[in-house]
């Protein structure tokens, strides 16, 4: 079983290409090589299914032309499309993970006074000020607070402003 944890979202399915099942698909990141993976992981209904690729061409710029395995028809394809794509993390360039910060989900964040905040469930986008959601938690994505980041480990330590974790 594939986890949440485990994933990094990098982009987004679109409509399927012509009659045999192959799909546009928009990345956010380049911190991986998707032909050298070799698959893509959807999530369908909650549950994260991996897809495994035939064919990847490029389609302009940005974006690329997968054809999955077991998807042969446009219907198929129509079915995964808007779905979010996902890799493993130890498929993703480390010294590229500032491209998304969705890879530090699942990791344990501290506060260098504190101690063990919790684990980041989620990123939250919504508004100007991205912030990791770590429990009851929303804590500002800013450098400024960041000290460590412990990929071996999965932890982030970060020195929050005084109140914080009050609120």
């Amino acid at each position: 079983m594939i986890l949440r944890e485990e994933l990094v979202e990098v982009g987004k399915v679109g409509k399927p290409h012509g009659i045999k099942g192959e799909l546009s698909c928009w990345f956010s990141t380049d911190a991986f090589d998707v032909e050298k993976i070799g698959f893509i992981v959807l999530c369908i209904d909650g549950i994260f299914v991996p897809f495994f690729i035939n064919s990847c061409r490029p389609k302009g710029r940005e974006s690329l032309l997968l054809l999955f395995d077991g998807i042969n028809n446009e219907q198929e394809a129509a079915a995964l499309s808007g779905l979010e794509i996902f890799v493993t993390k130890k498929n993703i360039n480390e010294e590229q993970i500032s491209m998304s910060l969705d890879y530090f989900v699942g990791f344990k964040l501290y506060d260098v006074e504190k101690g063990l905040v919790g684990i980041i469930s989620s990123i939250d986008t919504a508004t100007a000020n991205v912030l990791f959601v770590v429990e009851n938690y929303l804590i500002p994505v800013s450098e400024d607070f960041i000290i460590k980041i412990d990929i071996e480990n999965s932890a982030l330590y970060m020195s929050l402003p005084d109140g914080l974790l009050e609120l």
